[in-house]
């Protein structure tokens, strides 16, 4: 007697197992990204704003052009608003860089932003008589984009990316900006003449070969020496690259003669594993000791902002998972 399938095994469904059968049952609908066929343009927008938002607060020393502010938390702006000509949503030209309480004023009325848009009339050709039937309200109505198509194309692995070199140190910085970190930069804004000169107890001799070497004290004449020698250098490079800037030279290029002791700024986008993994290694007694130190401060955030992840990271033995 042949016995057909039973109800239960009629009603189960196919499962997808080789590469183009996924492909068609993650596409289209029925893909977990669908939304209806429609995405809202002010999301697209502010999404293709925020990528870019690292270019303009970089081009403008990280400093808000409206009330000088320098860091902090900044918002890359439309001076024109989108509200008002859409075709400049997408440009780079229109964005500005202003603090977070800037941003809220200038954004309170539809006249404050025009207003705040015509100081800038040479810069982007702005109309000074424009003016707003409405000041307050929405000022960009999403609209319906049809999405052509979802395709499932598998999973993507991450790389690791070398460039063979050697580049200037300037250029290597130029490249980490595009990972996680946004770096107050020299190539915008004018360096300062703030070098990292050591107190006399963190200047210490090698003693050892690469990989197995320690550190040892040295003599109060040597440290006081050091030091010396040190401001004596960053006073003769602050004096070149400002000739050299007053003399019309790029501050791009300018910058070149500043040494590695300049201090700097910089914003730091991290995931708590790789914050655990930077802690683990950088607040290490094997590591140089004044990354030591910010590593030692950076942990104090870490255990204050994130106190259950960082009880486990300490019970792990400070390994990150």
């Amino acid at each position: 007697m042949r016995v057909g399938p039973s109800a239960r095994s009629r009603q189960r469904p196919a499962v997808a197992t080789t590469p183009s059968a996924i492909r068609r049952a993650r596409s289209g609908k029925r893909s977990n990204f669908w939304r209806g066929g429609l995405s809202s343009q002010r999301q697209n927008i502010g999404r293709w704003t925020t990528e870019h938002a690292a270019v303009v607060h970089e081009q403008y020393g990280f400093t808000c052009v409206r009330c000088g502010e320098t860091g902090g938390r900044l918002h890359a702006h439309h001076i024109v608003p989108v509200w008002l000509d859409e075709t400049k949503a997408r440009d780079v030209g229109n964005l500005i860089s202003v603090c977070d309480g800037c941003h809220r004023s200038i954004h309170r009325t539809r006249e404050t932003e025009l207003s705040f848009a015509r100081d800038f009339t040479e810069r982007i050709g702005f109309a000074q008589d424009v003016v707003s039937s409405r000041t307050r309200g929405r000022k960009l109505t999403a609209h319906a984009v049809a999405v052509v198509a979802i395709d499932y194309i598998g999973l993507r692995q991450t790389y690791d990316l070398s460039i063979a070199g050697p580049w200037p140190n300037f250029v290597a910085n130029g490249v980490v900006v595009h990972n996680s970190f946004n770096e107050f930069s020299m190539r915008y804004a004018k360096a300062t003449d703030d070098f990292y000169v050591p107190e006399a107890e963190d200047v210490r001799s090698q003693v050892g070969k690469p990989g197995a070497y320690s550190f040892e004290p040295v003599s109060d004449e040597l440290a006081e020496q050091t030091r010396e020698e040190l401001q004596a250098v960053y006073d003769t490079a602050y004096e070149t690259y400002e000739r050299l800037v007053e003399a019309g030279v790029a501050r791009e290029l300018a910058r070149s003669v500043m040494p590695v002791g300049s201090y700097t700024e910089f914003f730091w986008t991290v995931n708590a594993r790789a914050l655990m993994n930077f802690v683990s290694l950088r607040a290490a007694d094997t590591a140089q000791r004044e990354i030591r130190y910010y590593a030692d401060a950076v942990e104090q955030f870490f255990a204050q902002k994130m106190p259950v992840t960082h009880a486990a990271f300490v019970a792990a033995g400070r390994v990150a998972p």
